[in-house]
């Protein structure tokens, strides 16, 4: 059971719970595209809880496309916001969506349920890659993966590589048997590591350090960015266990799209890290560096996350 000063920080987990998501967003029929101006409308699509943040970054991409894709047919551009992997599968299958930026968990998944092609690696920043980090309260006993048997983490969402899929294939391969927990003060069943879901990162460095859970995890670049851990969070971690660099971020690309036009958007797309013009659109669409071909390594890291969630089995990628 939970001591008087464990339900002291508990009382708090609400408000960060709060503040760490927004109301979901599921598509609203007013945010599709008519069925008459589908062909000349290019689409980019997001899944988020964040209608607000996200339309005007997912509308800057699209009307920047539109204008570069007129030889092509396309008049203008239109962001969609949807709040689940399974209803942007669909809207893909359906030809709604012609572009997404996803992680490379969230693509795999939607290339194995839409069809969507993985087209190109997507730099965020400077970067094209990044490594999962679990961490652990800097007074904390556990040292290892190992130590974590009998306890709890926290993780972001089921979409997300490094603050999901990788933590747990990391500690099932160091032999530990993992179960999620309906609640954060669950008890753990003996032998087992316990894991919830925080929704965002803030709340992954919070609870981490505040000892709510014995660990967290999510991304090295998260562990060193300064609003999702700040200073005085990151002064009380540690890391436990850092994975292998794993792609950030990929572009993908419904199926069915016509060659000429499919053709003209990775084109397009390739040399926007190079056009003086669309800096703006490039910050505005989540700190975007440029995009690049996949080449072997990138593919190799995907083979990863692939055998990562075979290894893991239904029971945890559910």
């Amino acid at each position: 059971m939970f001591g008087a000063t464990m339900m002291s920080k508990l009382a708090g987990v609400a408000l960060l719970f709060a503040a760490g998501l927004a109301i979901s967003a599921p598509a609203r029929a007013d945010m599709l595209v008519p069925a008459e101006e589908r062909a000349t409308t290019f689409v980019v699509g997001r899944i988020s809880s964040d209608l607000r943040r996200t339309l005007p970054r997912l509308d800057a991409m699209a009307n920047h496309m539109a204008g570069k894709l007129a030889d092509v047919g396309y008049r203008r551009g239109h962001g969609v916001v949807v709040g689940s992997l399974d209803e942007m599968a669909a809207l893909l299958r359906d030809g709604q969506i012609d572009m997404i930026s996803e992680s490379p968990l969230s693509a795999l998944r939607l290339s194995q349920t839409s069809g969507a092609e993985i087209a190109l690696r997507e730099w965020k920043d400077k970067v094209p890659v990044y490594r999962g980090v679990v961490i652990v309260a800097k007074n904390s006993p556990v040292q290892s993966l190992a130590g974590m048997r009998g306890r709890r983490i926290v993780l972001e969402d089921r979409g997300s590589t490094t603050g999901f899929l990788l933590p747990l294939a990391a500690l099932q391969a160091a032999g530990l048997s993992l179960v999620e927990l309906p609640t954060l003060d669950a008890p753990v069943p003996d032998g087992k590591v316990g894991y919830i879901f925080s929704g965002s990162e803030l709340n992954i460095a919070s609870w981490t350090s505040r000892g709510l859970v014995d660990a967290g995890a999510f991304s090295d670049l998260d562990l060193d960015d300064k609003d999702r851990t700040p200073k005085r969070m990151r002064n009380d971690l540690r890391v436990i266990h850092l994975s292998a660099p794993v792609l950030r971020s990929v572009a993908l690309l419904r199926a069915g799209l016509p060659a000429e036009r499919r053709a003209r958007i990775l084109a397009e797309l390739l040399a926007l890290g190079t056009d003086e013009t669309a800096q703006t659109v490039r910050d505005e669409y989540y700190r975007l560096r440029r995009y690049d071909v996949l080449d072997a390594e990138a593919q190799r890291s995907l083979e990863d996350v692939r055998a990562a969630v075979a290894a893991l089995g239904s029971a945890v990628m559910k």
